[in-house]
């Protein structure tokens, strides 16, 4: 019986695509640390939250890079459909399911908050006019679940195969938002967004209901 040889194209886009997007979330990581001494708050917030943006998007984006290249046309249209031909239906009660999930992370998320827990971004946005937070809607409601969703339940999913992908992905993805305690939170959600993908088979669903659940938060913050 003969094997099958191995691309290996494909194994080192995989290589890289799990090299780049664990330095990614180790960079975000490190960058949601809590301060041993709090620096003053900017004299701009909404400008200091778009330079973020423009720094952290690209980041985001660039592990995705080789996962696309390796995919080619057919995982660019997979990401964009609701679901798998062979997935079974997104019916009532499965939303039902899912809506429940998103506000039991979305009251958890305000639960630590309100305990004293923040990061940096969390208390800019606090300081926003309401019109500075609708210009904020396409980076938090858009590009920025995009972004994590290609990385996390995308890229590194593949990557770390299926099997422990959901768990593994929940744990990146709560730590690219700081080690503290929106960490459980974070995860839950994380794990609940890679069961999605698991069960649709596409990026789509994941994507619109992280979009959903940054919707609330944002405004919250």
């Amino acid at each position: 019986m003969t094997q099958r040889p191995i691309d290996l194209r494909q194994a080192l886009l995989r290589v890289l695509t799990l090299a780049l997007g664990l330095a990614v979330t180790l960079l975000f990581c490190l960058s949601n640390l809590p301060a041993e001494t709090p620096a003053p708050p900017p004299a701009d917030p909404f400008s200091a939250l778009l330079l973020s943006q423009a720094v952290g998007l690209p980041l985001l984006f660039l592990p995705t890079v080789p996962w696309l290249l390796a995919g080619g046309r057919a995982r660019l249209r997979n990401v964009f459909a609701w679901r798998t031909p062979d997935a079974p239906p997104f019916g009532l009660r499965v939303f039902i399911g899912h809506a429940v999930c998103l506000i039991a992370g979305a009251w958890a998320l305000v639960a630590v908050a309100a305990d004293g827990a923040t990061q940096s971004a969390v208390s800019l946005v606090g300081a926003l006019t309401p019109l500075q937070t609708l210009a904020l809607l396409p980076f938090v409601c858009g590009l920025g679940p995009l972004a994590e969703e290609l990385l996390y339940r995308g890229a590194l999913f593949d990557a770390l195969g299926h099997r422990a992908a959901p768990w593994a992905t929940a744990v990146l993805f709560a730590l690219a938002h700081g080690p503290n305690a929106f960490f459980f939170p974070l995860f839950f959600v994380g794990l609940w967004l890679g069961f999605l993908t698991q069960r649709q088979g596409t990026l789509l669903p994941a994507i619109a209901l992280h979009a959903a659940f940054n919707l609330p938060t944002l405004l919250l913050a």
